[in-house]
């Protein structure tokens, strides 16, 4: 797969062998090379790239509500996730996380993500696979409530009740390792950093993320919609 953007910056995911149709025109049938500018039947150009993660990333395929790239990224940020480390997550949803991460920890580092229900399973695995990341990602249909790995650097939870799992949890993490919680109301965190108090963790930091980009021209201003809440991430280290 290629990818082309144009000169507003607009993506096209295309592949190779085939001619091109496009709003702007036909590409014909050519050899797409990265970096080359191919131009159109109407003398529009295009920029032909390898698409990286982010851009992979905008097409993903969704089933449950996916965790945002603010979100991802403030988990990587705080934990400092790196390759090499293993990683539980519950669950896996639409495997958008679980992309993120096993991006983040390949070619030594391996994602363990529980999911209950069959049919989100399908759809991670399928995301997954067309980020190429099958290899440092294992699937397991059951609750992360029968994690069976040790020594984790990190466990980020995406469930309702999360604190039904901390004790068992607070087993597979090693001393100095992460539990993550991600929930969408104040109850939720509320009741988990209570629970949180007994166990090895401490929490460090509770926080939200909210984005808001600037149109800029004449009248520079925010833009009208804006990816405002999405969730509240809970940040927790096991320690004595």
């Amino acid at each position: 797969m290629k990818m082309l953007i144009d000169e507003q910056g607009r993506k096209l995911f295309v592949e190779q062998g085939k001619d091109i149709h496009t709003h702007k025109g036909v590409i014909k049938k050519q050899k797409l090379k990265d970096g080359k500018i191919v131009k159109t039947n109407t003398g529009k150009r295009f920029l032909v790239l390898e698409p990286n993660f982010v851009d992979l990333f905008e097409k993903i395929r969704r089933g449950p509500q996916i965790i945002t790239l603010k979100d991802a990224g403030i988990i990587s940020a705080h934990t400092g996730i790196c390759s090499g480390w293993k990683i539980a997550e519950a669950g896996s949803g639409s495997g958008a996380l679980t992309c993120y991460l096993a991006n983040l920890v390949k070619p030594n580092g391996k994602i363990y993500s529980y999911e209950k229900r069959k049919d989100f399973l399908k759809i991670a695995k399928n995301n997954v696979e067309k980020f190429g990341l099958s290899k440092f990602v294992k699937f397991k249909n059951k609750s992360i409530s029968e994690i069976s790995e040790k020594n984790l650097d990190l466990v980020v939870l995406d469930l309702p009740n999360p604190w039904n799992f901390f004790k068992k949890i607070e087993k597979a993490v090693k001393k100095g390792g992460f539990l993550v919680v991600y929930v969408p109301t104040i109850n939720q965190i509320i009741n988990s950093c209570k629970s949180l108090e007994n166990t090895l963790f401490k929490v460090f930091k509770v926080c939200e993320v909210i984005e808001r980009e600037w149109k800029v021209g004449t009248a520079t201003r925010p833009q009208n919609n804006q990816l405002g809440h999405t969730g509240f991430l809970i940040f927790s280290r096991k320690l004595f």
